[in-house]
């Protein structure tokens, strides 16, 4: 489903969170917008049901607590993106410790939310991830900026073979479609890919899918 096509459907959410009240005043947040952005909510209270839901059925997004009661919530965000690439996903948590952010980041999380959050930003932060751009708390992107300012990280720029690879990527070629379509072996292909993880700073075919939307390096 494109972005366009997103913003004229009803939203597929989904609210993986262990505590039924989370659960609830999430939900009753999302239906106090329901004018402006239309979602048909579903919850899950753990890990586990949370992948048989997504499995069963398409979502949109998914907005993601990071402990649940059967594991944490980076490793069921990488168990969904693997079979759902273009899933958008939000970390939620009622913590900002940033160890815990970048595990979700890293999963593949489009962005991280406190549970103080308010309706108006909670409506943002959807609008945001449904686009494959990132939203964080006020709190916890203070935290980021620090980090980022203290470490000068960058992401090292993609060689156009790269570039090319990447493309392929998005459009969900496998190994031998890409090979096929640019002249190269399937190792040369593996050597691009992770090249293109160590740059990106990302650990699987999701996080890098989200990068390159995220970057602008390929259309969205």
């Amino acid at each position: 489903m494109t972005t366009a096509e997103k913003s004229e459907k009803t939203i597929r959410l989904l609210i993986v969170d262990d505590h039924k009240m989370v659960r609830d005043g999430l939900k009753m947040m999302i239906e106090s917008f329901r004018n402006d952005l239309p979602a048909q909510v579903d919850e899950a209270e753990s890990g586990r049901e949370a992948l048989l839901k997504v499995g069963r059925r398409p979502y949109d997004l998914v907005i993601m607590d990071y402990r649940l009661p059967d594991a944490n919530g980076a490793e069921t965000i990488q168990a969904m993106l693997r079979s759902h690439p273009r899933l958008a996903v939000i970390g939620l948590s009622n913590y900002d410790e940033l160890a815990q952010v970048e595990n979700m980041i890293e999963a593949g999380a489009n962005g991280y939310l406190l549970k103080n959050i308010d309706t108006r930003e909670l409506q943002m932060a959807i609008r945001q991830a449904l686009q494959y751009k990132t939203y964080y708390s006020s709190e916890i992107m203070i935290k980021l900026l620090q980090k980022e300012e203290e470490t000068k990280a960058v992401v090292r720029p993609l060689s156009p073979r790269e570039k090319q690879i990447l493309h392929c990527i998005v459009l969900e070629w496998n190994d031998e479609q890409i090979a096929q379509h640019l002249g190269i072996s399937k190792r040369t292909i593996q050597t691009h890919r992770s090249n293109m993880f160590h740059k990106l700073k990302v650990r699987n075919i999701a996080g890098l899918v989200k990068a390159a939307i995220r970057l602008g390096l390929v259309p969205g």
